[in-house]
């Protein structure tokens, strides 16, 4: 028998299925790399003996990790767990966060605070024994903050002059044609610029009925197109999903519910907010770069930003990433993967009608919050260019509550939750404002 084993098995043997809750990613990696430490044989093997000295290692380590979860969980409160670089000078943001997962009933979370760049605070939490350890390094959707990256994307795009942010997204595209046979392009449909879908103001109106601050009334369209992929894909009579580009030319033929450029975000009080309008930004970033968007995101000019560390999000529970969290929310629905099949699904993973790889440059990416925290420091967290001072935005879909904030002192600030369900109805706006509060107040080394 030999008296050698390689790194790989070891590094399996670690990374087993019943130790990824309980051992952290980053131990298992620093236990590989001190057996390896120092070893003649060569970076790749080390002695079946060291090997096995290393497996009790970890597995005692595993048994004590675990009797410290079971005894967390006895009598007087779930267990809490808290992960990432010390910070005791930060106490506070830890203390709201524990307060307001007891208290909303939240399960995983992260928080991140970043001045100048430089991650002063990365923290992650989880609440309740019987869940694995949430670290750092795992990845959350982020719903709507998806959006500050598309952005940085159509601005990055738009520096280099390879972009004009005049030019008119449906004849870009190449779309003349409705998607729906015998429908007919509404008026205005072609003026709908970059910038327009920028701004939220492509024309679009997926809320209730309103009256603009100019006295303007305002129709509803009744209905958020990402959210309908089913709808979508019966309609153009597919036989399967759709496309982002189905989805696009089945927009072509739908009604405006005001002129391209005459209403906004702020005109309409947020009513004009618009997901599809930035689902087609991406394709603006994917037709002008000719890579896809996921992969613009990720690559130079951004990457040196924190982008290498940003995901296309995966519908199904099953096609989870590894380092991803579960998602929690109450709610089923029939399926959007699965448009012509009742197939009954948890709201997260398709029920709540929306598919994360169809709306990946509005709503569809995964990260961590100190990617979040980090990437504002350098990019606007609403619209447009460099760090935004004041600005706030916020995510929210089915197991997925996300939040971003610049603050004018130099402090950025992103956490992240595994649902937007909550106990306390106040408990989020709650740990916002403290959040907030303690970004303006704590002394940042």
């Amino acid at each position: 028998m030999s008296s050698v084993v390689t790194a790989f098995w070891l590094r399996a043997w670690l990374h087993r299925r019943e130790f990824q809750p309980i051992i952290p990613a980053i131990i298992r990696e620093e236990l590989l790399r001190a057996a390896l430490a120092n070893r003649r044989l060569g970076a790749n093997m080390i002695t079946r003996r060291d090997a096995l000295k290393l497996c009790a290692g970890a597995s005692a380590f595993a048994v004590s990790r675990f009797a410290v979860a079971r005894y967390a969980a006895a009598p007087g409160g779930p267990a809490w767990r808290v992960t990432g670089p010390d910070a005791p000078a930060l106490a506070a943001f830890d203390e709201r966060a524990r307060e307001f997962m007891h208290a909303a009933g939240v399960s995983a979370g992260q928080l991140a605070v970043s001045l100048r760049g430089r991650l002063v605070f990365n923290h992650a939490y989880t609440n309740g024994a019987e869940h694995p350890t949430v670290e750092t390094t795992n990845l959350f959707r982020i719903a709507s903050c998806s959006k500050l990256f598309t952005c940085a994307a159509i601005e990055t795009l738009r520096a280099s002059g390879q972009l004009d942010m005049k030019t008119r997204v449906f004849p870009l595209l190449d779309i003349h044609a409705p998607g729906v046979p015998g429908q007919r392009p509404p008026q205005h449909i072609n003026d709908i610029t970059v910038q327009n879908l920028v701004d939220h103001s492509g024309g679009w109106n997926d809320h209730g009925a309103f009256t603009a601050k100019n006295g303007q009334k305002i129709p509803s369209s009744n209905w958020d197109p990402v959210f309908g992929i089913r709808k979508i894909a019966q309609e153009l009579r597919l036989s399967g999903l759709p496309t982002k580009m189905d989805m696009a030319r089945y927009m072509y033929g739908q009604p405006l519910q005001f002129a391209p450029g005459t209403q906004n975000f702020d005109t309409t009080s947020g009513n004009s907010y618009s997901n599809i309008g930035y689902m087609l930004l991406g394709l603006v970033v994917e037709k002008v770069s000719g890579r896809s968007y996921i992969e613009f995101v990720r690559a130079v000019p951004l990457a040196h930003d924190g982008t290498s560390d940003v995901y296309l999000a995966h519908t199904a529970a099953r096609e989870r990433m590894p380092r991803e969290v579960w998602y929690e929310d109450g709610g089923t629905g029939p399926s959007a993967l699965f448009p012509f099949k009742d197939v009954i699904v948890p709201n997260p993973y398709g029920g709540e009608g929306y598919v994360t790889e169809l709306m990946d440059s509005g709503g569809g990416l995964a990260t961590t919050a100190g990617t979040l925290a980090r990437f504002i420091g350098q990019h606007a967290t609403w619209g447009l260019g460099g760090r935004a001072p004041g600005a706030e935005r916020s995510g929210s879909m089915a197991g997925t509550s996300s939040y971003a904030m610049s603050r004018p002192n130099g402090v950025d600030c992103a956490f992240i939750f595994n649902t937007r369900n909550f106990k306390d109805a106040h408990a989020y706006e709650n740990f916002t404002n403290n959040v907030r509060k303690l970004c303006d107040s704590q002394h940042f080394a």
